[in-house]
């Protein structure tokens, strides 16, 4: 299975309203069939091109490991990123980072499955920079329309996190968010 898609990302700075600050084109290529081995296992590639004017491209690509384990009863869903992403152009600075995640999670309910996340940056090569992981609780869940309310296929897709830095000069808190709007074509 491959999957193809064009994301939008807003950006706010503290104390300032949210702008446009990039255009990402994003690619998934599923490597083994869902459930049949281990673990699951893909291919993630991504070119980003930013808004503001000398901010350099990048690319980033690398394997996606999921894994559905059944712990004390409950069901869990754990998931590996190893992302490998360079800048290109204009304005690019440092060599290859390696950019790890990590999500743990309990499948309680379609709209609600807490559980903790995992991020590191390291910079790869002779003059990169101190290695930075933030580690904290998350919440994801979907919600469809119809469950809303609305008699539409689809959904709204979330996942939100708390992250504190646990190493070196990582900024002390970081909180992510992201939501997905789904329209089945």
């Amino acid at each position: 299975m491959a999957e193809a898609w064009a994301e939008t990302e807003l950006a706010a700075d503290p104390g300032h309203g949210f702008r446009y600050d990039a255009t990402a084109l994003e690619g998934f290529l599923q490597l083994t069939p869902q459930g049949k081995y281990w673990a699951d296992v893909g291919l993630f590639a991504e070119y980003e091109h930013t808004a503001r004017q000398g901010d350099p491209r990048s690319l980033t690509f690398g394997p996606l490991m999921q894994k559905e384990v059944q712990l004390l009863g409950l069901d869990t869903l754990h998931t590996v990123n190893a992302l490998f992403t360079k800048q290109m152009g204009a304005g690019s600075v440092g060599p290859l980072s390696m950019l790890l995640g990590a999500q743990s999670r309990v499948r309680l309910i379609p709209y609600f499955e807490p559980g903790i996340e995992y991020y590191g940056n390291i910079t790869l090569g002779a003059h990169g920079e101190e290695p930075q992981h933030r580690l904290g609780p998350m919440l994801a869940g979907r919600v469809g329309f119809r469950e809303l309310g609305v008699n539409a296929p689809g959904g709204i897709k979330y996942d939100a996190a708390y992250l504190r830095g646990v190493a070196g000069e990582t900024d002390p808190s970081t909180f992510r968010v992201r939501i997905e709007l789904e329209f089945p074509l």
